[in-house]
């Protein structure tokens, strides 16, 4: 039978992550209702095909993000827990590429549950641009 484990001294070698950017951590995401009511009222708003994205500066200088996804978007879990998957996913990785710390809250449109995770990145993406968050190529 063969041992799995290394031999004494040497290391287990870590799978690279697929994709570029590192994951996110509880810390990164709004979650208290004054943080989405301050986004409401002092954020920047604009809306894509796929997204309504909110940005405020920072006020506690780190990124975070929220997502909404409400009954209203689409009334099975199933499909908000997918919306919610597809901007968080689009978020981390644009998050390395953000010029300044900022707040950005996404609101799901219909369009996402067809169009999918790439659809909400080019939309953020656009968005973020538009905002002069991410510099243009």
């Amino acid at each position: 039978m063969v041992d799995p484990s290394p031999a004494h001294g040497q290391s287990v070698a870590q799978p690279l992550r697929q994709w570029g950017a590192a994951p996110l951590g509880k810390g990164a995401l709004l979650r208290q209702a004054a943080q989405f009511a301050l986004m409401r009222s002092e954020g920047r708003t604009q809306a894509g095909r796929c997204l309504v994205v909110s940005v405020l500066p920072a006020p506690d200088g780190c990124h975070r993000a929220g997502m909404i996804a409400s009954k209203r978007f689409s009334r099975r879990a199933v499909d908000r827990n997918r919306a919610r998957r597809c901007m968080r996913e689009a978020y981390r990785l644009l998050r390395p590429a953000l010029k300044a710390p900022v707040w950005v809250v996404m609101i799901a449109r219909a369009p996402l549950l067809r169009q999918g995770a790439a659809a909400a990145q080019s939309d953020l993406l656009a968005i973020l641009r538009r905002h002069h968050l991410i510099d243009s190529p």
